[in-house]
């Protein structure tokens, strides 16, 4: 058997029931997941349950984003370090592309390609974090929808290393983006950790996005090469 305390149920109560969207989604899976009594997935349902998502709500999740970006000065200084490194190869692609004046495919592959890895190591992190916090040990506290958020970011990866690169590019963004939003406005992660997730993937997404507009703008020279080259063998 399991209890949840009639506080919680309230609120999941209202969350489900004022058909608004709520902004203590995050404390009350923090209340929930805290429980000492393993809850079934099915009674979780109201920590992400949502009636729509509007304009103004994604306002407030972007200046809440905003905010838990302020945090980041409380995270231990090795995490900060190695997450500041992390954007070195993201930063790299679009300048290289600037400075050579065209954007080479195998550096815009370079850079989907470790989008790709960061989307996994992402979803891994997730993933455990679900496991231990859920009381994975218990089967009846995991189901599919709530292994979601750590499985996307997995299957995004392999679909992005398929599509030719400009899909690619929006492909990994986007999933970026989606991970961000979960991890910051919907995870109990420490807020530290959250301001740093917001940054980091603000960098990432800019820096894909650049390498998108130098390979539509500037386009692959060496390739336009060898097809004039080629062009002009066969005349």
């Amino acid at each position: 058997m399991f209890r949840i305390s009639s506080a919680v149920r309230q609120r999941c109560f209202r969350t489900l029931t004022d058909g608004k969207i709520r902004n203590d989604s995050s404390a009350l899976e923090r209340t929930v997941l805290k429980s000492p009594h393993p809850i079934p997935g099915s009674a979780l349902c109201c920590i992400s349950t949502r009636e729509y998502y509007s304009v103004d709500q994604a306002k407030r999740d972007l200046n809440a984003a905003m905010q838990e970006a302020q945090n980041i000065g409380k995270g231990p200084l090795p995490v900060l370090v190695v997450g500041g490194a992390s954007m070195l190869p993201f930063v790299t692609v679009p300048f290289m592309c600037l400075m050579g004046g065209s954007c080479d495919a195998s550096w815009a592959f370079s850079q989907v390609a470790y989008s790709a890895s960061i989307l996994s190591f992402l979803g891994g992190i997730r993933y455990a974090v679900t496991l231990g916090l859920r009381g994975g040990s218990t089967p009846d506290t995991i189901d599919y929808r709530v292994l979601a958020p750590a499985i996307g970011p997995v299957v995004a990866s392999w679909l992005s290393l398929l599509f030719p690169t400009p899909l690619a590019l929006l492909t990994v963004a986007g999933s970026l983006v989606g991970m961000a939003y979960v991890d910051v406005l919907h995870s109990p992660y420490p807020d530290w950790y959250k301001g740093l997730r917001f940054v980091l993937t603000s960098v990432a997404v800019v820096s894909l996005m650049l390498t998108l507009f130098f390979h539509l703008v500037l386009g692959d020279r060496k390739r336009d090469y060898r097809s004039r080259k080629v062009s002009k063998e066969d005349h």
